[in-house]
């Protein structure tokens, strides 16, 4: 499992307890489906090159977050490697963009687990030309509060590197995030899945 991408979720293991699954939330459906579109609109969309997502959040007019600003948001909330980071609103729900060292994140408080993970499964098995979804992870931990990770990776015939998409989902209410959308790039893998 890759420890770069669980690192949010790794440090709320200090904080976080078990939370309980309940019924469908309209809002909460709403924001994983806003979440996702915005994964894909900035993400995906500048191949998570962080000048081209800053150019984006310039043209949309989001200003960064500043130093205090992201001081005040919990504890594990945001990668130790943050470059920058924006926070917007969509339908009343708060959104966090945000750039690492050959990352790109979106993170949303709240989000519908089985909504997230749908849509997410779909925009990672869009086709484009000869590129291939290979499945890499799908993980399942429920201590010390309930955890899933969904890994899928872009792989073109050619070349030595792929790019992987992410979903660290949570349906616990104790932790910061509920769901993190993660876009990397890393050396290519063997085309073994891993699961559990």
């Amino acid at each position: 499992m890759n420890t770069r991408i669980l690192f949010p979720f790794a440090l709320l293991a200090l904080t976080a307890c078990n939370g309980g699954a309940s019924a469908p939330d309209p809002a909460k459906q709403t924001a994983a489906t806003e979440a996702v579109k915005l994964f894909a609109e900035t993400c995906i969309a500048a191949d998570g090159n962080p000048a081209r997502v800053a150019q984006w959040a310039a043209a949309a007019n989001i200003p960064p977050m500043t130093a205090d600003e992201l001081g005040k948001l919990p504890f594990g909330m945001m990668e130790v490697d943050l470059q920058q980071a924006w926070r917007l609103e969509r339908g009343g729900t708060a959104f966090y963009l945000s750039t690492g060292a050959g990352a790109c994140s979106v993170k949303t408080e709240r989000a519908d687990e089985a909504a997230a993970r749908a849509q997410f499964t779909a925009l990672a098995g869009q086709n484009s030309g000869s590129r291939q979804t290979v499945l890499r992870a799908d993980h399942t931990t429920s201590s010390p509060f309930p955890f899933k990770q969904l890994s899928y990776a872009w792989v073109m015939p050619q070349g030595d590197t792929e790019t992987v998409l992410t979903a660290n989902t949570s349906v616990s209410d104790q932790v910061p995030v509920q769901l993190a959308l993660i876009f990397t790039h890393r050396p290519r893998a063997a085309g073994s899945v891993t699961s559990n």
